[in-house]
């Protein structure tokens, strides 16, 4: 592994980004909804208010200008992030839908009840989007169980509901462009799993069986079919993992050495994991100093295995597991 930080020195509130050389600021701002998402040319969403806390606009850029991708009021705009593709396609969830804005060409993935008598949700929850235009979200249905969907405009599908094994859906769930979906969940046996689900039915990745008491997120999925997500331990802190070997496995965690101190605590979301298998995270150090850090795969010295080389940390590696 190596780590690299990125640190902004404006005082104000702002959006940036980092490849651990140099931070480059996309803009500085009164306010900011939920977290920026970042696509692979490096472009950056985000919202923020219009003219105060009534209004919201999601805004997109490089660092050069902005550029307006839709304006509208708190209640429409102000419920998380907008998650951002490479065909620059922007996802984003109002009070009444799940939309997907493109070229100034906006289409509903899904609606809420409250806001269309006839869908089947009575709540819309998480959501991720992928570069083929399709969107993996949560959410509970009117009469039916709840589970986690996929759509593009069209019928929506079924990726994975509580009839079966599941009892319940975390926060998070994670579509790659094949349309395999990572999720978080909660069995009826009891304890709860990282999954994914693709045309070879469902993985388990790792589960609350074998020292993790609990997951903090919802995973991120490559397409290279990497799962990367954060848990906490039976013996006490956290760590970001990429499969269920709690040494073989592991990317960081809490107690390991970072930049000079011990890692205190750790933040991780699904976005945070690219195609080149580099995991972003924020960390608290003993030192009283918050990072955010990137993890690097450096060598692949087998087909199967992506080897990090750790800066005293425990961790020596993670494999790609096949889902198909």
């Amino acid at each position: 592994m190596t780590p690299k930080s990125g640190r902004s020195g404006s005082t104000g509130l702002g959006v940036h980004k980092g490849d651990g050389s140099s931070v480059t600021t996309i803009a500085e701002l009164s306010s900011l909804s939920g977290q920026p998402s970042i696509n692979n040319s490096g472009r950056v969403a985000f919202t923020s208010n219009v003219g105060g806390p009534a209004g919201r606009e999601i805004l997109a850029g490089d660092g050069g200008p902005l550029t307006s991708v839709l304006v509208g009021s708190s209640s429409q705009l102000g419920i998380g992030g907008p998650k951002f593709n490479d065909n620059d396609a922007i996802a984003f969830k109002d009070s009444a839908a799940i939309s997907v804005i493109q070229g100034g060409s906006q289409t509903t993935i899904a609606t809420d009840r409250d806001a269309d008598p006839t869908s089947p949700f009575t709540v819309l929850g998480d959501f991720s989007l992928n570069n083929t235009g399709t969107v993996s979200f949560s959410a509970l249905q009117f009469g039916g169980p709840s589970g986690i969907f996929s759509g593009d405009g069209g019928a929506i599908s079924t990726v994975v509901d509580t009839s079966g094994i599941f009892s319940g859906f975390g926060a998070g769930p994670a579509i790659n462009d094949s349309g395999d979906v990572a999720f978080l969940a909660s069995l009826d046996a009891g304890g709860a799993g990282i999954f994914v689900k693709a045309l070879g039915g469902i993985t388990t990745i790792a589960d609350s069986s074998g020292g993790i008491s609990s997951f903090a997120a919802g995973p991120a999925l490559n397409d290279s079919e990497v799962v990367a997500f954060i848990a906490h331990l039976d013996v006490g802190g956290a760590g970001i993992f990429t499969g269920p070997d709690l040494t073989g496995d592991v990317v960081i965690r809490t107690g390991g050495d970072l930049f000079g101190s011990t890692v205190a605590s750790l933040l991780f979301s699904s976005p945070a994991l690219n195609e080149l298998g580099q995991i972003a995270f924020t960390a608290t150090l003993a030192d009283g100093r918050t990072v955010i850090a990137r993890a690097d795969p450096v060598a692949a010295f087998e087909p199967t295995t992506i080897l990090l080389l750790g800066l005293g940390l425990a961790g020596l590696g993670f494999a790609r597991r096949r889902l198909h």
